[in-house]
């Protein structure tokens, strides 16, 4: 289950070639050929999949992601011998890098510019080339005629000249060491301009490593954990679709943990905090704390392990702690109703939230062998100590692509 989240994020591409034909060459110039050199491209996944649904008139599903993939590896063929996406052969060698992010300004109704970033890198991570290319497109068109494809090449056209010509500058012996995918350090493709996506997660022992909802960290390459203003890279040590769940190691000792209940019982009614950082980009970066109490033992028809609770939360809450009184961990935030599809039936709930019992997280981390602590309930805790033992222990998570 996820948070309603509302994105903007759009596909577009690299350089390239329609049905075949290559880009198009200034008057006078002659086709050259493909460079010899093996390209391994990178794109980030959240832009490559990245696809809506158009309603009516056209009731249909535009693919700005797949236009990203096909757009790339097609034109790049134009250029180079070998060309493949980064993500689909782990194993192959490359000798050329290419990093590319894109993005999609949607300025009116008649103006969208896209903007693509891009570098060059060599087997040895040496930047060969790089820069930033923009193009005007027409948002009619776009969206009437599902245009992505043929409108990204022509910006990404200007990236894939720059690419071979840097290239070929170089000389027969230039950029022909080779390296292996999946070798490729997460630093060198991640852009640190802003997350796609964040989310909330907490210490859950002395170790310094933090338990969060799994979806927070899907297919990011590098995960910030950032608290008064340090930040630090966490790696993922264990995790499970199936339950939402994710544990992160920063490396760093800590000397405040959130402790589980013991038994993981609760009291339906009983008071609650959920502290979370919600709405990236938008509120300020500190801890953002609400106040609720479990509302029900259970979640929706069909679910499993989930208990609903009131206390408000908005999309980056997911991986924030439920507290109880007594200063222990009850639920992990996982997510709420989704709103709008709700209010299109005439139904306007109210602070219908998810979390995913402790208990499930204790069997999960004693399966993959991470520590955590257990303590009695409380029967003196208030509301001051379930805040304090939140805010104690809660970071903020950054998915970086």
């Amino acid at each position: 289950m996820r948070l309603l989240v509302f994105r903007c994020v759009i596909a577009a591409v690299i350089a390239g070639s329609v049905g075949g034909l290559a880009a198009a060459a200034p008057a006078g110039d002659k086709q050259l050929k493909p460079v010899e050199r093996s390209v391994a491209v990178y794109l980030p996944p959240t832009v490559r999949h990245f696809r809506f649904y158009l309603g009516p008139p056209q009731d249909t599903w535009l693919t700005p992601g797949q236009a990203l993939e096909d757009a790339t590896v097609d034109s790049m063929r134009a250029h180079f011998r070998t060309v493949f996406l980064r993500d689909g052969q782990p194993a192959s060698t490359y000798q050329l890098l290419l990093v590319v992010h894109p993005k999609w300004n949607f300025k009116d109704r008649q103006h969208a510019e896209l903007t693509m970033n891009y570098k060059l890198l060599d087997a040895k991570g040496t930047v060969v080339t790089e820069g930033v290319k923009a193009i005007d497109a027409d948002p009619v068109r776009l969206f009437r005629d599902n245009d992505f494809y043929t409108e990204t090449l022509r910006a990404s056209a200007q990236v894939a000249a720059d690419a071979a010509v840097a290239v070929t500058a170089l000389g027969a012996q230039g950029a022909t060491d080779t390296a292996v995918v999946g070798d490729i350090p997460p630093g060198e493709l991640v852009s640190r301009d802003k997350p796609v996506q964040s989310g909330t997660g907490f210490y859950i022992n002395a170790k310094g490593q933090i338990l969060t909802a799994a979806h927070v960290v899907h297919e990011c390459l590098v995960t910030q954990v950032k608290r008064d203003d340090v930040a630090l890279d966490a790696t993922v040590v264990a995790q499970s679709a199936l339950l939402d769940l994710a544990v992160l190691d920063t490396g760093k000792p800590v000397t405040t943990v959130l402790p589980l209940r013991t038994g993981t019982d609760f009291t339906l009614g009983e008071g609650v905090t959920n502290v979370g950082y919600p709405l990236e980009g938008v509120l300020a970066g500190s801890p953002n704390l609400t106040r609720g109490n479990i509302s029900s033992r259970t979640a929706m028809t069909g679910s499993l392990g989930l208990f609903q609770f009131s206390a408000p939360i908005q999309p980056g809450s997911s991986g924030g702690p439920v507290v109880s009184d007594g200063g222990e961990l009850l639920g992990i935030t996982v997510g709420t109703l989704n709103l709008q599809a709700l209010v299109r039936q005439g139904i306007l709930p109210q602070n219908v939230n998810f979390a995913l019992d402790a208990k499930y997280a204790a069997q999960f981390m004693t399966r993959n062998h991470v520590e955590f602590r257990s303590v009695k309930a409380s029967t003196k805790g208030d509301a001051q100590t379930a805040n304090a033992a939140a805010l104690s222990t809660v970071v903020q998570l950054g998915c970086y692509q």
